[in-house]
């Protein structure tokens, strides 16, 4: 089971979803966790973390970091904005 170390981030996903990315420990071995959080209802405060993530290794994170990175660099010339909008 995974244990929080850290919150880093909070991603507002839709009204009903956040991504949180985390600093976790599990079994001695320490990761950086992306997970699609989620509400039951627009309503609701609380929220539960859902079946969609992510659990990169500290050791694969600045190969992580330059995939993503190549991923922004692919994108700009399209541009960022949602076609559907």
């Amino acid at each position: 089971m995974f244990e929080e170390i850290r919150r880093i981030a909070e991603l507002d996903w839709n009204p009903r979803e956040v991504l949180r990315v985390t600093l976790n420990e599990c079994k001695g071995h320490r990761y950086v966790h992306l997970r699609v959080w989620y509400r039951e209802s627009v309503a609701s405060p609380a929220l539960k973390p859902g079946r969609q993530g992510l659990a990169v290794p500290l050791k694969l994170l600045l190969q992580f970091y330059e995939a993503v990175g190549k991923a922004v660099e692919a994108v700009s010339p399209v541009g960022y904005e949602d076609e559907k909008g």
